[in-house]
């Protein structure tokens, strides 16, 4: 509809379905696509669509459930969602940001209306929570509880949970001789990410009903709650509990306890009551004590599907110390200036999965690398590369690379200079960029790291003047020191450190915190003078004119 009052009819209106894997997963949605070839800025598009439950036999049996997202990155002038439910059944909802709804009867039937009016466009800011704590959103169920929901889910899952007599012995064979508990999860939680791949088959109910154990044994695939509920199931062949647990990543946010629905969870992961340990089984680089940073601080429903007993909660978010990275770099500076080094990186937590899933092919580990710190370090060329321990999820791995970075010394006046951070942040760069917010800011997950560089001098330099004095801040965000010493009189060592604690950013916060990122990268792109000899670095090339004065077309060489 033109601002004129023209309404304009759509230019096509088609509907299709995913072909193949979409994202790992086949699906059975239909997509309808309603294109506009004259859409002009001012005009109003009126969207109206209707979704009937009905079918000769409900999939889902007693229960219906939506989750409605009423915010967009346009404005919305008016947005009605109807519910046309039987009378004699209750309708629980609830959400973010609106009003009671209007009720109507007719008959055997109620009507359920949700108005809102206007709906501004929504603000994107980088690292906002995900749209159930940002932006208003409605959730309608037949559930008014979570325990009646889990209830109904355990019935759901529960004849899917089991093997059959051949593959029941597999468990057993996994772990054999093994005694301490922990390590018969460790053995077969590593069985099920090697032995398994991360597809899924999710037709009609199987979007909520993982396929039966052995049957996806047999496969050797499944999606999140395949692998999930083959891991519970293997690990009660041992005698160990585990629990099938709904989870909402936390990139989606987190729900408000009322009403429970399914329609909330986008994931599956399995809960070992007796070892606290929260395992996913598509992170298929992750140890055990490694739980993916979406999964943490999230939203689940924890399911035992033998007592159909349910709990609402959250996953843990694991301290900076549980994401580690300690890097050892043993250098030696060159006459024109470059850097040429050996580094060893040891990564734990977040790191050590990554390292595990981008590092995995010896073939591409080298460029693969290079491409990651020459976006950073524009020149930098790693000469070879190799992990230690990617094999193993039970140990941190290491990379081990060497490299080339060109122009780390710098002439200053008559003498030069070597940066007292060779791979600094640029923190407020990455996770900073606006001066303030209105929404928080969510961290991937706290970190920490240490770096310790001895750099060989060129011979003939030697540090100008005092080292400068250790620096140290700290706030409530984390911590940062720097400190270096000389070791010889052509040798210097650097050694920093640096923690982010913090995952959330409130927006009052944001302007602090933002304040300590700035200040490290200060202190980090400080430089130390070097006095040189004068035939230990080559002079810089004198500027000369063009053309040598008095002879006009004549080049001077």
């Amino acid at each position: 509809i033109t601002p004129q009052g023209e309404v304009h009819r759509p230019t096509r209106v088609q509907t299709s379905q995913p072909r193949g894997k979409q994202g790992g997963i086949y699906v059975d949605n239909a997509v309808m696509t309603v294109q506009f070839s004259d859409l002009q800025v001012g005009d109003l598009i009126h969207l109206r669509y209707q979704i009937e439950e009905v079918s000769h036999r409900n999939l889902f049996g007693d229960y219906f459930g939506d989750v409605v997202y009423l915010q967009e990155r346009i404005p919305i002038a008016r947005m009605v969602y109807l519910v046309d439910f039987p009378k004699d059944r209750p309708l629980y909802s609830g959400g973010r940001g609106l009003p009671a709804p209007q009720l109507t009867e007719e008959g055997s039937r109620r009507l359920y209306r949700w108005e809102v009016s206007p709906v501004p466009a929504m603000r994107y800011e980088p690292g906002m929570p995900g749209y159930t704590e940002t932006s208003p959103y409605l959730i309608v169920s037949t559930y008014g509880s979570w325990e009646e929901l889990a209830r109904w889910y355990a019935d759901l899952v529960r004849p899917q949970l089991v093997l059959d007599a051949g593959d029941q012995a597999l468990a057993q064979r996994l772990v054999a001789g093994i005694t301490d508990e922990r390590e018969k999860i460790r053995a077969i939680h590593g069985w099920v990410l090697k032995s398994t791949r991360y597809v899924g088959i999710e037709f009609g109910i199987h979007g909520f009903k993982p396929y039966r154990a052995s049957q996806v044994l047999r496969r050797g695939y499944g999606d999140c709650k395949d692998k999930a509920s083959l891991l519970i199931t293997l690990l009660a062949e041992v005698g160990i509990p585990a629990r099938l647990v709904l989870i909402r990543t936390i990139d989606r946010g987190r729900l408000l306890p009322e009403p429970a629905t399914l329609w909330g969870f986008n994931h599956a992961i399995a809960y070992i009551p007796s070892q606290d340990l929260w395992l996913d089984g598509t992170a298929e680089t992750a140890g055990l004590l490694e739980l993916p940073h979406l999964d943490q601080g999230a939203t689940v429903l924890v399911v035992d599907p033998l007592t159909g007993r349910g709990q609402l909660g959250e996953t843990p978010v694991l301290p900076a110390a549980a994401n580690r990275w300690v890097t050892e770099v043993e250098g030696r500076l060159l006459a024109d200036l470059s850097l040429e080094a050996r580094v060893r990186e040891t990564s734990t937590g977040q790191g050590a999965s990554r390292v595990r899933r981008d590092y995995q092919d010896p073939s591409t580990r080298r460029i693969r690398l290079e491409k990651v710190l020459a976006s950073r370090f524009p020149g930098m060329e790693v000469l070879e590369a190799d992990v230690e321990h990617i094999e193993r999820l039970d140990l941190p791995p290491v990379l081990a690379f060497s490299l080339v970075q060109p122009a780390v010394l710098r002439q200053e006046g008559e003498g030069h200079s070597l940066p007292l951070s060779l791979f600094p942040g640029q923190l407020a760069a990455q996770l900073a960029k606006e001066s303030s917010r209105e929404y928080e800011r969510l961290l991937e997950f706290p970190w920490e790291e240490e770096g310790r560089v001895s750099l060989q001098l060129p011979a003939g330099c030697r540090v100008a003047g005092a080292l400068p004095a250790p620096s140290e801040l700290t706030s409530a965000f984390g911590t940062f020191a720097l400190r270096i010493d000389a070791a010889g009189p052509e040798r210097v060592r650097l050694e920093s450190r640096l923690a982010l604690r913090q995952r959330r950013i409130l927006p009052a916060e944001y302007k602090d915190f933002r304040k300590f990122l700035l200040e490290v990268d200060a202190l980090e792109a400080r430089r130390l003078p070097l006095r040189c000899e004068p035939a230990a670095l080559p002079l810089p090339p004198a500027a000369f004119p063009l053309q040598a004065p008095g002879a006009p077309g004549e080049v001077r060489p």
